[in-house]
C-alpha cells in the first residue's frame, strides 16, 4: 500500500533547497540532491565562473559534494544542466496531494488490500494512516473501535506521509505514549515502567502537548530561529561585503602598479607582475577564508530554514510525530546557538593594502619589486547577536510632560520636523511652518528663537555649537552657532531638491525625495545615489535622516515604501556603501519619519502614519512597539545620559513630548 503511495507521487515530492519553491523541472547531482534545472545551473555558473578562468567542479549547495564538468566559459550553465538532467530524484520525504484531476489518483488502500486496485481515494484517516474511498470511509466512521478516528477529505490534507509513522511498540503492540529523554526515544506504557525504569526523565506525550505552556514554547522556538536566521543574514551580510571590499581593494592596488608602471619604462614590467601575482595570491587565500565563512553561514542559514519548514508539523500530524519534529528542533537550537558564538570568534575582518616605493623614477629603477602587499586583518566586532542574548535590552516609556512650541504672533501652527537634546536640558529645534530655530528648555520655557534665512528644514549638529540647517528654497546649507543666542556663520551653496541634513564624519549626507547626496564642507558633490549596484531604484520619498558616529552609518526614513535604509560610511573616502548595510520593516510601521539611536544601540522610528514607535536592533529584527496612539510623530531624540525621549508630533493641543525609559528586561 506504501508502494502505491510512493509510485503515484513519485516525481512531485521536493522543495528546491535554493530558491525553497516547489521543485520546477527537477534533476540531481551524483549525491542524490534534488533541485530545480534552473537554480542548479544559476549556480554553478556562479561557482564556476572566475576572473582568470573557471573551475572544472562545483560543489552541492547541500552536501559541499563536488561535481566534475567539461565545460566551456561561456557553456558553464548548460553543462551543469547536462550533468544532473538524466539523475532521478531519491530524497523524498513527502508526497503533497494531486488536485489536477488529469494527474494520478491515490488508491484506496482497504480495496486495494481486498483485490480492487483502481478504487480512487477520497479520504485520509489520521489514525489509521491509510487511504479510503467513500464507501470505506463511511464504513470505518460505523465501526465502534474505529469512529472516534480522525478522517480528513484529501482535498484538506497539505501532505500525505509516504511511509506509514509506526504508532505501536514493537514489543508490546501498546501505543508510544512516553518519551523518554534519556535515550531519545519514544516509549509504551509497559517499557516506560520497565526499560526506561531508572532512567532520569521520561514524560507522558499527550501531556506534554497539551501543557498551557506548550504553544508559548513553541512560539519561543519560532522566535528563536528567526533572530538566529536575522543574526545569521547579519554576519553573512558582512561577509559578502568584506568579500566586495577585498575585490574592490585588489583593484585599487592595480590601479597603483599600473600607474606606477607608466611613470617608469619597461624595466619595471617584471616587477610588475611579481606585485600583481602577490596581490592575486593573497586576494584568493582571504577570499579562500571569507568562502569557508559564507559557506558555513549559508549551510546552517538553510538548516534553519529547514526547521522553520518543520514547524509545520505541529499543525498537522500525530502527537508522537509533533513531538519528535518539537525535540530536533529544540535540539538544534541549542547546537546553533553553541556554535555560532565559536564561529564567529575565529572570524577576522580582512583587508589587502599595497605600500609602494619610492615613486621617482630614477631611484624607481634600483628596486627589483613595486612593493608588497599584505593583508591585514582584525577580529570581527560584531554587534550582540540577538541568538545570543537572551538578555536583550528593552524597556518601556512612560509619559512625563508636554508642551507647546507656538510663539505669539506667529500666524501659524508649528511643525517641528526636526529636533536635538542639548546640554543642560535645552532642546533646539527646527519650525518649518515659521521659519525659525527655537531654543526651549524641557520645562517648555522659550530661551530664544531665531527667523532664518531660508525655509529650513531639517538641522544637524556639527563641532563644538555649531548646527547645519538646510534651507532648500534658497539652495542653501547655512551654519548657525549657538551661544547666548542664535548666531548665523556662513552658508555653501546645496541643490535645491535637498530636505534632510546629517553632519557626518566632516562631510554632509543630504536627502531629497529620490536620493541621498555627500557634499564636502565647500559644497562640492562627492556622491549621489539613487541606484544599488545592479542599478534597482533604493527610493521613492526621502526625507529623514539620521547619521550614527559611533559606527559611520546614515539611516534614512522612505515613506513611500515603508522602509528605514541603513547605509555604511567608508571611513576614508566618507562615502557610502551602493547597497543597504540593513532595511528596517514591519507591517504595524507606516509612514517612518524620524529616526535615532537608544543607549543599547537599539533603533528607534517614528511610524508617522501608524502612530507609534518602533525598536529595532541594528541587525533588522523587530523588537517591540515602544509606544503607539501617538497623534502624527516627526521626528525624536534620544536622551543617552538621563534615559528619556522627546518626541515632536502634529498635535492640536502639544506638539512636544516627554517619555522616560522604564522596566528595562534584564
Amino acid at each position: 500500500m506504501a508502494e502505491c503511495a510512493k509510485k503515484t507521487y513519485q516525481n512531485n515530492i521536493l522543495n528546491c533547497p535554493i530558491c525553497m519553491d516547489t521543485l520546477e523541472k527537477p534533476v540531481s547531482l551524483p549525491c542524490l540532491h534534488s533541485f530545480c534545472s534552473s537554480c542548479i545551473g544559476d549556480y554553478a555558473a556562479s561557482v564556476c565562473k572566475r576572473e582568470h578562468g573557471i573551475t572544472s567542479s562545483f560543489p552541492c549547495p547541500s552536501c559541499r559534494t563536488d561535481t566534475k564538468l567539461l565545460t566551456d566559459l561561456d557553456q558553464v550553465g548548460d553543462d551543469a544542466r547536462k550533468v544532473v538532467d538524466n539523475s532521478d530524484i531519491s530524497a523524498k520525504l513527502f508526497c503533497p496531494v494531486e488536485s489536477n484531476e488529469s494527474d494520478q489518483l491515490k488508491t484506496c488502500e482497504v480495496c486495494f488490500v481486498r483485490g480492487f486496485k483502481s478504487i480512487a481515494a477520497t479520504s485520509w484517516c489520521q489514525d489509521c494512516q491509510e487511504a479510503l474511498c467513500n464507501s470505506c470511509a463511511e464504513y470505518h466512521q460505523s465501526m465502534k473501535s474505529l469512529m472516534n478516528h480522525k478522517i480528513r477529505k484529501m482535498e484538506e490534507m497539505p501532505f500525505i506521509p509516504q511511509e506509514k509513522y509506526n504508532n505501536r511498540c514493537p514489543d508490546h503492540a501498546m501505543d508510544l505514549t512516553f518519551f523518554c529523554f534519556s535515550h531519545e526515544q519514544l516509549c509504551c506504557l509497559k517499557c516506560a515502567a520497565t526499560k526506561h525504569r531508572v532512567c532520569d526523565k521520561v514524560e507522558e506525550i499527550e501531556a506534554t502537548l497539551k501543557d498551557p505552556d506548550f504553544p508559548d514554547k513553541t512560539r519561543e522556538m519560532q522566535d528563536e530561529l528567526n533572530r538566529i536566521h536575522s543574526d545569521l543574514s547579519y554576519v553573512l551580510q558582512n561577509r559578502e561585503q568584506n568579500t566586495s571590499r577585498i575585490g574592490q581593494e585588489h583593484m585599487d592596488i592595480k590601479e597603483k602598479v599600473t600607474f606606477m608602471r607608466n611613470t617608469a619604462v619597461q624595466q619595471v614590467e617584471r616587477m610588475m607582475g611579481d606585485a600583481l601575482s602577490e596581490a592575486d595570491n593573497k586576494r584568493d587565500k582571504v577570499f579562500g577564508t571569507l568562502e569557508r565563512d559564507t559557506d558555513w553561514l549559508r549551510d546552517n542559514q538553510q538548516l534553519v530554514c529547514c526547521l522553520l519548514t518543520k514547524m509545520q508539523v505541529f499543525k498537522e500530524g500525530l502527537e508522537p510525530e509533533r513531538f519528535l519534529a518539537y525535540r530536533e528542533i529544540d535540539r538544534n537550537i541549542a547546537t546553533l546557538k553553541r556554535e555560532i558564538p565559536e564561529k564567529l570568534d575565529g572570524m577576522y575582518e580582512f583587508n589587502l593594502n599595497f605600500v609602494p616605493r619610492e615613486t621617482d623614477e630614477v631611484i624607481l629603477k634600483q628596486f627589483s619589486t613595486f612593493g608588497s602587499v599584505a593583508v591585514k586583518n582584525k577580529k570581527c566586532k560584531f554587534r550582540q547577536l540577538s541568538s545570543n542574548s537572551a538578555n536583550q535590552q528593552t524597556y518601556c516609556l512612560t509619559e512625563m510632560s508636554n508642551f507647546k512650541v507656538s510663539v505669539p504672533g506667529e500666524t501659524k501652527s508649528p511643525k517641528i520636523r526636526s529636533i536635538l537634546f542639548l546640554e543642560d536640558d535645552k532642546l533646539l529645534m527646527v519650525d518649518v511652518e515659521n521659519k525659525s530655530l527655537k531654543l526651549y528648555d524641557v520645562k517648555g520655557v522659550l530661551l530664544y528663537r531665531a527667523v532664518t534665512r531660508g525655509n529650513p528644514t531639517f538641522l544637524s549638529r556639527m563641532q563644538g555649537n555649531r548646527y547645519a540647517v538646510a534651507e532648500p528654497d534658497i539652495g542653501e546649507i547655512s551654519e548657525y552657532e549657538l551661544s547666548t543666542e542664535i548666531k548665523f556663520i556662513s552658508s555653501i551653496k546645496a541643490p535645491l531638491d535637498i530636505i534632510g541634513i546629517a553632519f557626518l564624519n566632516d562631510v554632509f549626507v543630504l536627502t531629497s525625495k529620490v536620493c541621498i547626496r555627500i557634499l564636502n564642507q565647500g559644497g562640492k558633490c562627492l556622491q549621489y545615489l539613487d541606484k544599488n549596484s545592479n542599478g534597482k531604484q533604493l527610493f521613492s520619498s526621502l526625507k529623514y535622516i539620521h547619521g550614527d558616529p559611533s559606527d559611520s552609518v546614515v539611516y534614512v526614513s522612505d515613506e513611500l515604501s515603508n522602509k528605514v535604509f541603513a547605509f555604511k560610511q567608508h571611513p576614508v573616502s566618507k562615502l557610502v556603501q551602493q547597497d543597504p548595510l540593513q532595511v528596517y520593516s514591519h507591517p504595524r510601521l507606516t509612514t517612518p519619519t524620524g529616526v535615532d539611536i537608544d543607549m543599547f544601540g537599539n533603533l528607534l522610528v517614528c511610524g508617522c502614519g501608524s502612530g507609534n514607535i518602533h525598536m529595532f536592533d541594528k541587525g533588522g529584527t523587530h523588537l517591540k512597539i515602544l509606544h503607539s496612539n501617538v497623534t502624527s510623530p516627526l521626528n525624536l531624540g534620544w536622551d543617552s545620559f538621563k534615559k528619556r525621549l522627546v518626541l515632536s508630533m502634529i498635535n492640536s493641543q502639544f506638539q512636544i513630548q516627554f517619555f522616560n525609559k522604564t522596566k528595562i528586561n534584564e
